[in-house]
């Protein structure tokens, strides 16, 4: 299986190696970007890594690099050098819950009608990416928790039926849709869409709201919360990247 990322900006860079962990829980072996996310990853030991050119990328596919004895053998080597990417999924279910209780008290002074404190989800794509999956993850674990999630995703996918939807219905939690900014990078030229802020302003008050979480960078959620004075957790998954002397989130 393949891994391409294109380790340009901060936000790729700092992506954890998630599709390491799919593959080889998969029992197979990945051909992957020698790109920070994969430093897991060890050349010709638990995958192979290469350039991010179409000469490394031809190299690496063909079917006659990977013979019999390594694709046998490899996905058993796949151990984590530093074991950051283990203590990462370790750490994720401790962080969520701590999440969780302190939005219980936010919520016992704005409680929906079903009596259940309710969270928004924001998402930036309906698509099942590694962000999206621990997004709807959280709202499953909070729906246990017996807290009433809503998925929010940009109201430009309204039409479509992808994973994202698919998986939310399945496990009851409602879907709603907002014009939702996504930003990868912060754009410090964009001023915030104020008509975007307080239609999303709108709905948390109306919904009450008790806590607001997003995925990626989602500046007019945040202000519309803000306003709200709705505590607001904003994953930017920027936990891996020690580029430019900053320390890990």
């Amino acid at each position: 299986m393949i891994a391409p990322l294109f380790g340009g900006k901060r936000a790729k860079r700092a992506k954890c190696p998630i599709k390491f962990l799919e593959i080889t829980a998969a029992g197979a072996v990945g051909v992957y970007s020698d790109v920070e996310p994969y430093s897991v990853v060890v050349d010709g030991l638990n995958g192979i890594k290469c350039e991010n050119s179409a000469e490394s990328w031809s190299a690496a596919i063909p079917e006659g690099r990977l013979t019999a004895s390594y694709r046998t053998e490899a996905p058993d080597r796949a151990s984590y050098p530093d074991h950051r990417a283990g203590l990462y999924q370790r750490n994720a279910g401790a962080s969520c819950a701590a999440t969780l209780e302190s939005a219980v008290l936010h919520s016992l002074l704005n409680r929906a009608r079903s009596g259940k404190p309710r969270i928004a989800y924001f998402c930036h794509s309906p698509y099942l990416s590694g962000a999206g999956n621990r997004l709807l993850g959280y709202a499953s674990l909070a729906q246990a928790f017996q807290f009433e999630p809503v998925l929010f995703l940009p109201s430009g996918v309204g039409a479509t039926a992808e994973v994202m939807q698919q998986r939310a219905a399945d496990c009851g939690i409602a879907i709603s849709y907002l014009p939702l900014k996504v930003e990868t990078e912060m754009d410090v030229s964009r001023h915030l869409d104020e008509s975007a802020i307080a239609e999303i302003r709108r709905w948390l008050r109306q919904n009450r709201i008790g806590l607001v979480h997003s995925s990626y960078l989602m500046r007019e959620v945040g202000e519309a919360a803000r306003r709200l004075d709705i505590p607001h957790v904003a994953s930017l998954y920027e936990t891996y990247s020690r580029r430019r002397g900053r320390p890990p989130l």
